[in-house]
């Protein structure tokens, strides 16, 4: 009796254990990324109370007798199955449709692996999950041939100079005039502007001095215009700064968060501004002129007192986007489309082997194997969606139907104590 009453003790504990497991998967129903544990049972020890014999031509052979004592939990495993997507319409949210783990680095240099993907852009450019924690891959624009790493992925868009600043933009043409407007900002001298018009039969040129009026180019209306090239030339003013520094650093430069990169220092009570000239027409601008569109000039003339270098940050972007490979690309408005980074995924021979760590984290453990670092979509890996989470693989009709045997047992496991209880009061009883 006592060994029936220790039998039902095994037997409450393992379905405890099953029970928290249930728990824990219905609490994390809408938890992106997460995978649902299943619990199993084995029989734990038999006491032998007579052994098996084997038969012979006079007798035939008998079986052990064996009591056992209860059950005990097996096995806690990891369901790795793929479940469905939600959109987002999130650029930086990632699904990975197959198998595969995103990266990430904690503040120690731990690397672990996840299936959750609201990832999102620092202040410093790094690509990071929902934990602060760096997203890793390759960086720059070398990533589309980069082979595949686990270096933290950092979104650096290059500087504007003079010449890629100034662009040309399309515009209407609905009558007769156009209007160009041309804006230099800071002191500086305007030099000469220069415009050639190109025709088929007779062309013609206008050279006028910029000097802040209002200047008129008027056509000849029977020539059959095409197309003029602009040349312009800034010459920047000589000025001088006196007077004593009230600090030490008085100049810097900062970025587009306002991050200082670099600080300049007076030498001593004033410094004299060298005379420089600005030609911005490297390349040359042309301007179609075919009766529909026309084309001004879009930005501004650069001198010392402008942003000759502008840097350039993640805010300064049009738009942002993942492909299915993991490249991270941006538009923008000077460069055009700009290759920034890449996101590389890890796979494991045997990923049920992955412990997990929380916050929707698998650590690599002795039975997962090493990772192998992959490009999305290659080398086993699933492709990656963007503007798309991967949801919990909880099925609730499944946990519900396990709570509910769950709970059986352990009632049938409770009613072998107070059972045995009652035959053990008998037993006491016949003392009486």
């Amino acid at each position: 009796m006592v060994r029936a009453m220790y039998s039902g003790v095994a037997g409450l504990r393992a379905h405890q254990t099953r029970l928290d497991v249930i728990g824990n998967n219905i609490a994390n129903v809408n938890t992106y990324g997460y995978k649902a544990s299943r619990t199993t049972f084995r029989d734990v020890y038999y006491q032998s109370i007579s052994g098996a014999s084997g038969g012979t031509q006079t007798r035939g052979g008998v079986n052990a007798t064996q009591v056992g004592y209860g059950a005990q939990v097996a096995s806690i495993d990891i369901n790795q199955s793929q479940s469905g997507f939600q959109p987002t319409d999130v650029s930086t949210d990632v699904a990975i449709a197959g198998q595969g783990y995103l990266q990430v680095m904690d503040a120690s240099g731990n690397i672990y692996y996840t299936r959750a993907g609201m990832l999102t852009i620092d202040n410093n450019g790094n690509v990071i999950d929902s934990q602060g924690n760096f997203v890793l891959g390759v960086s720059g624009s070398g990533a589309k041939t980069a082979a595949p790493a686990s270096g933290k992925i950092q979104i650096v868009v290059p500087p504007i100079t003079d010449n890629q600043a100034f662009h040309t933009k399309t515009v209407s043409v609905l009558g007769v005039s156009q209007t160009v407007t041309l804006k230099a900002k800071g002191p500086g001298t305007l030099g000469n502007m220069v415009v050639n018009f190109i025709t088929g039969t007779a062309g013609g040129g206008s050279k006028a001095v910029l000097d802040g009026t209002e200047l008129n180019i008027t056509l000849d209306p029977s020539a059959n215009y095409t197309q003029a090239d602009l040349d312009k030339l800034l010459t920047l003013a000589t000025g001088t700064v006196g007077g004593a520094p009230d600090a030490t650093n008085v100049g810097a430069i900062t970025d587009k968060n306002g991050k200082v990169l670099a600080t300049s220092a007076i030498p001593g009570g004033g410094f004299t501004l060298s005379g420089l000239t600005f030609p911005t027409d490297a390349g040359g601008n042309s301007i179609p002129l075919d009766g529909q569109q026309m084309k001004d000039i879009l930005g501004a003339f650069k001198t010392e007192q402008g942003r000759s270098f502008a840097l350039q940050s993640v805010k300064d972007l049009s738009s942002l986007a993942i492909g299915s490979d993991g490249i991270i690309t941006g538009n923008h408005a000077v460069h055009g489309q700009l290759t920034l980074g890449r996101i590389d995924l890890a796979v494991f021979n045997n990923p049920e082997g992955l412990t997990q760590e929380g916050n929707s984290y698998f650590a690599q453990s002795a039975n997962s194997g090493d990772p192998s670092l992959c490009v999305a979509g290659t080398s086993g890996s699933g492709p990656l969606k963007s503007g798309m989470l991967e949801m919990s693989n909880v099925d609730l009709s499944a946990q519900f139907t396990d709570m509910i045997t769950t709970q059986r047992g352990f009632q049938a496991c409770s009613r072998i104590i107070t059972v045995t209880d009652s035959m053990l009061e008998e037993l006491v009883n016949l003392k009486r």
